[in-house]
């Protein structure tokens, strides 16, 4: 597996680097963004980008990678919990969004999860239900099942780390960009798990959730 990661604090991009190496994976890295937008012409499987870099930013590389690279997937790496860069990044094409500081052993969870993901765009929650986690869709014996914007967000993040626990503050980074409490969560989960009866959303230790299929 090629991965291409754009991360301008040299301490981190060689700590990740070393560790993806260790993995098993060929790595190309940079710190400047104007350097990684040459490299990106060619096709990696997987792109892991800092928003804040030198000369070209991480959202217009990431515009950039779908232009050159189609479906490829984009991990976010990043201190910056603007709700509206967050929502900017999914939008063009961010797979997942990584809040720094963050512990490597995360980050490498999430790729796993991705590449196992990633040679097709639909997530199995149950025989007769799938996730289109590009059209971000959930689709029930065919038929779109109507999700509201934080539902889809919410089923997004736990599909694409399906098996995984999402944490409370993850979810309320990812969907209001900010500490909403434990309550806005949990409600909102109990709204979509009347809507998405073909999967199971689990609590976890009162922590946070994780979502399982229900072959």
């Amino acid at each position: 597996m090629k991965i291409v990661l754009i991360e301008d604090d040299i301490y981190l991009n060689t700590l990740i680097c070393d560790v993806l190496v260790t993995q098993g994976y060929e790595v190309d890295a940079f710190a400047d963004g104007a350097k990684a937008l040459k490299a990106i012409e060619q096709q990696y499987d997987l792109y892991i980008v800092d928003l804040s870099l030198p000369n070209v930013g991480g959202l217009e590389i990431s515009k950039k990678i779908k232009e050159f690279s189609g479906s490829s997937p984009i991990i976010v790496i990043s201190a910056e919990d603007s709700i509206d860069t967050i929502l900017k990044a999914y939008d063009l094409g961010c797979q997942d969004y990584i809040k720094k500081p963050f512990h490597v052993k995360e980050l490498l969870a999430k790729i796993s999860v991705i590449l196992k993901n990633q040679s097709s765009s639909q997530i199995k929650l149950s025989p007769n239900c799938v996730y289109d986690v590009k059209a971000k869709t959930l689709m029930l014996n065919g038929l779109v099942v109507p999700l509201t914007q934080k539902e889809t967000m919410m089923l997004h993040l736990l599909a694409i780390n399906m098996g995984m626990t999402v944490t409370n503050e993850e979810a309320e980074k990812f969907i209001w960009g900010e500490h909403m409490g434990n309550g806005y969560v949990r409600q909102l989960i109990s709204k979509l798990r009347k809507k998405v009866g073909c999967a199971t959303i689990l609590n976890h230790s009162g922590n946070g959730y994780r979502l399982e299929n229900n072959d």
